[in-house]
C-alpha cells in the first residue's frame, strides 16, 4: 500500500514514455526468442536488420548513401553498426555500436582503382568516425578500411597493433562510386583495376621464407610494380627519364649503399648544394638527387639520433652547405623508443645550433609498412603509421616554432606507404618522386644542370 502523501501520479506524457519503454521491451523479448531459436536462421537476419536499422542515426541522404560490406573476420567487426558512403560529400561515415569493445579505434583506410587515395579520419562524438578523401578522378574505387589499434596512447610502446590476419574492416573488393573528383598535386596511377590491399608481413617471412606461398600472399611487392605517379611538369620531366620498377631494385641499393656513390660533403673540401643530415633515409635522398640531376653537388652528414651530430659537422655544414634538409626520427623510434615530446626537445636543440644558418629545412619522417617487428605483441619496433604521425605532428610544430620550413611529403608517400620492399626504405619509384620533391623545394630544380645553386 501506497502512502498517499509520498505517492504522485506521472504527467502523462511520462505515460506514454512508460508505454512505450514496455512496448519495446516486448518486442525486444520476443525478438531474442526468435533469435536464440536455431531454427530461425533466416527471421534472425531479418530481425538484426531491424534491431540494427532502429539503432542508427539518421543523418544521411537515404536516396546518395552506399552501405560498404564489411569483412565478418575482422577483429572490429562485432563493434560496427554500419559503415557508409556518402559520394556527395565525398564522406564515409562509420557508426560503432554501443559500449563498443574498441571505442576509439585507429583506422586506415585507401581506396584504389585508376588512382589512389587516402582516408583522413575524425571522431565525432559519441560513436560516429568520419573520413574525408580526394580522388583525382570520378568512377568506382575499391575501399579498404584496416584498424591498426584497438585504442592507441602515444606514451604505451607496449601497444599491440592488431594482426594482420584479421585487420580489414571491409569485405574483400568492397568498392565505391566516387561522383566528385578533387584537384590534388599529385597521385600515383594504374592502367588496372584492382583492389590494392595493405601489405604486411606473417610471422617467420624473412630470408629464405620470403618467398613461400604463405610469406608472399601477403607480404610481396611486386603488384605496387603497376603504379606511376602524375605531378608537375618539373619533376614528371626528370622522373620519366628513369626506370624505377620493380626489376631495378638491385641496381638502386648498389647506388645506395653508404660504400658506394658520390658524397659531396664527404669526397670534397667545397661548397654542397644539398647537405641531407639523418641516418638512412637521409642517406639514400641525397644519392638519388645526384643520381636524378647528374650532378656532384649533394651529399651528407650521416648520424643516427640528432644529439649525436658533432659541434665540428654542425661548423663545417654552417661553411659549406647551401641547403641542409634534416631528417631525423627513423632509429628515434625503432631504437631510441622516444615519445614525440622528448623527440621534439632534441631537435629544437639542434635546430638551435644552426640558427645563423640561412637555409635549414626538415622533412616530414617517412612510413614503415607493418613488418613483423611492429606486428609482434608487444612491438619490438614503433614504427607503425599512428606514431610515426605523433611524430610528424610534433615536428611540424617545432619547426613553425623555429621558423624553418618543413617539408611534408606525405602526399606523395603515404598512398604507398606499405610498400617499401625492406620494410624500412621507401620503394624506389615513391622514393624518386619523394627526392625530386625535395630537391624542388630547396631550389635545386630550378638551376640548369651542372651549376650550383645561387
Amino acid at each position: 500500500i501506497h502512502n498517499p502523501e509520498t505517492f504522485n501520479l506521472p504527467p502523462p506524457a511520462d505515460i506514454m514514455q512508460t508505454i512505450s519503454i514496455l512496448l519495446l521491451s516486448v518486442f525486444l523479448l520476443g525478438a531474442s526468442i526468435v533469435y536464440l531459436n536455431p531454427s530461425s536462421s533466416q527471421q534472425r537476419r531479418r530481425l538484426q536488420g531491424h534491431i540494427d536499422t532502429a539503432f542508427e542515426p539518421r543523418v544521411e541522404n537515404e536516396r546518395t548513401i552506399e552501405r560498404i560490406p564489411l569483412n565478418r573476420k575482422s577483429a572490429l567487426h562485432n563493434d560496427i553498426l554500419s559503415v557508409i558512403h556518402n559520394p556527395d560529400k565525398n564522406r564515409v561515415k562509420i557508426t560503432l555500436k554501443p559500449f563498443a569493445k574498441c571505442p576509439r579505434p585507429v583506422l586506415k583506410g585507401r581506396l584504389s582503382g585508376r588512382a589512389l587515395a587516402m582516408i583522413k579520419w575524425e571522431f565525432r562524438e559519441p560513436n560516429i568516425i568520419l573520413g574525408k578523401y580526394e580522388a583525382p578522378f570520378p568512377g568506382y574505387y575499391f575501399i579498404e578500411i584496416i584498424g591498426l589499434f584497438c585504442k592507441y596512447e602515444t606514451n604505451d610502446l607496449e601497444n599491440c597493433l592488431i594482426p594482420g590476419q584479421n585487420h580489414r574492416l571491409t569485405a574483400d573488393r568492397a568498392e565505391i562510386l566516387v561522383t566528385n573528383a578533387s584537384p590534388v598535386r599529385g597521385f600515383w596511377m594504374s592502367k588496372q583495376m584492382v583492389p590494392l590491399y595493405t601489405r604486411w608481413q606473417p610471422e617467420n617471412c624473412r630470408g629464405t621464407e620470403i618467398t613461400t606461398p604463405r610469406c608472399a600472399e601477403y607480404g610481396s611487392a611486386e603488384h605496387f610494380d603497376r603504379y606511376s605517379f602524375y605531378t608537375y611538369n618539373k619533376i614528371m620531366d626528370i622522373y620519366n627519364e628513369h626506370d624505377t620498377s620493380f626489376a631495378m631494385q638491385g641496381r638502386w641499393r648498389h647506388k645506395w649503399d653508404p660504400h658506394y656513390g658520390w658524397n659531396c660533403f664527404r669526397d670534397t673540401k667545397g661548397e654542397c648544394d644539398l647537405c641531407s643530415v639523418g641516418s638512412s633515409h637521409s642517406n639514400r635522398l641525397h644519392r638519388i638527387v645526384t643520381e636524378l640531376l647528374g650532378t656532384q653537388k649533394s651529399g651528407g652528414v650521416r648520424s643516427q639520433f640528432p644529439q649525436e651530430i658533432s659541434m665540428e659537422s654542425i661548423e663545417s655544414m654552417k661553411a659549406r652547405c647551401k641547403n641542409i634538409v634534416i631528417g631525423y626520427g627513423q632509429h628515434d623510434i625503432a631504437f631510441g623508443k622516444t615519445l614525440p615530446e622528448s623527440f621534439a626537445d632534441q631537435m629544437r636543440e639542434l635546430l638551435y645550433k644552426l640558427q645563423d644558418h640561412p637555409r635549414v629545412f626538415g622533412r616530414s619522417v617517412n612510413y614503415n609498412p607493418l613488418g613483423d617487428e611492429k606486428l609482434t605483441c608487444p612491438p619490438t619496433d614503433n614504427r607503425n603509421p599512428a606514431f610515426i604521425d605523433d611524430y610528424n605532428n610534433v615536428m611540424e610544430q617545432v619547426y613553425a616554432e623555429m621558423e624553418r620550413p618543413w617539408i611534408d611529403t606525405r602526399w606523395i608517400d603515404e598512398p604507398l606507404w606499405d610498400s617499401a620492399v625492406d620494410w624500412n626504405h621507401l620503394h624506389y619509384k615513391v622514393e624518386f618522386v619523394h627526392s625530386l620533391f625535395i630537391a624542388d623545394q630547396i631550389g635545386l630544380l630550378d638551376v640548369p644542370l651542372g651549376q650550383s645553386v645561387a
